[in-house]
């Protein structure tokens, strides 16, 4: 569930080895040097989170730490991090991540590491790093709305590592009004030919789209007061708008049937639409 700090890092990587002191000597102080553990702070584009832009306590990242300027791959894991959980502790438009298993650490000898990030963690990924996306059951949209970011060249001088995702999906949203008579209480919708299976390259962030495709419920909201239904959909980019047919039907038994006009769904893009029922139209059954 998407909702977006920063956190004070202790001072474990300095040790300060002292000796007394007469008024004659004075010994210096000895720095040891150390690897400090990396502090993740993150923000989201407002595009397509289902929550709109905001991290919630409890969402999980996947991170990835690999060496210095190597795209994702087994050779170029940094120190076997590889899709470590780290999982936010606030609610907001940045959120801030600690470790939910043994966490990463910068370099000792100063050194720097590349990062990549998705949302929501998964166990799922494949060995050559393929993230397998199923957006058949679209409830919580914040499960399914994945998200991507890296960060390249941070050091342990500063080891609060700023991560800026963005959305890998899209977002479909259809608004629904009604002529005086027709209630859109109770209404349910359905949309036919939604390509559901597909599958992201961690190593690139390149959502490809799968061939199989079946229907799905979007997420509705009704605003009985004022007659007025939302209904939002997360979708494959890649998808074309013109082929999907969506079913809408009323609590008195009305159906419609309507399809967007052609279009290619791009990733991290919204697309809003908005439709007004009659109590006659060539749709309605």
């Amino acid at each position: 569930m998407l909702t977006f700090g920063k956190m004070m890092l202790p001072l474990a990587g300095i040790a300060l080895l002292l000796s007394s002191c007469s008024k004659e000597e004075v010994q210096e102080a000895t720095i040891t040097a150390e690897s400090v553990e990396a502090i993740f702070t993150t923000r989201s584009q407002e595009t397509t989170r289902a929550t709109g832009n905001r991290w919630e306590a409890g969402d999980l990242i996947g991170i990835f730490a690999l060496r210095e300027g190597m795209p994702l791959s087994t050779d170029a894991v940094y120190d076997a991090k590889a899709n470590i959980a780290y999982e936010n502790n606030v609610d907001g438009t940045s959120g801030l991540f600690t470790p939910a298993m043994t966490p990463i650490r910068f370099p000792a000898d100063g050194s720097a590491i590349d990062f990549v990030a998705y949302y929501p963690y998964s166990t799922a990924v494949s060995s050559d790093y393929q993230l397998a996306i199923d957006l058949s059951q679209q409830t919580p949209l914040s499960a399914i709305d994945l998200m991507y970011a890296t960060a390249t060249g941070q050091t342990k001088a500063n080891p609060s590592v700023p991560l800026t995702f963005t959305h890998s999906l899209s977002r479909f949203e259809l608004t629904l009004t009604a002529d005086e008579g027709l209630l859109l209480e109770g209404a349910t919708l359905i949309i036919d030919n939604v390509l559901t299976e597909g599958s992201m390259n961690l190593a690139t962030g390149t959502v490809t789209a799968g061939t199989t495709s079946s229907s799905i419920t979007p997420v509705i909201s009704i605003d009985a007061a004022n007659n007025r239904a939302v209904a939002t959909a997360i979708l494959l980019p890649g998808q074309q708008a013109d082929a999907l047919s969506v079913q809408i039907l009323l609590a008195d038994g009305k159906q419609y049937h309507w399809s967007p006009a052609a279009a290619t769904l791009l990733s991290g893009k919204h697309y809003s639409y908005s439709l007004n029922l009659t109590a006659s139209v060539p749709g309605a059954e």
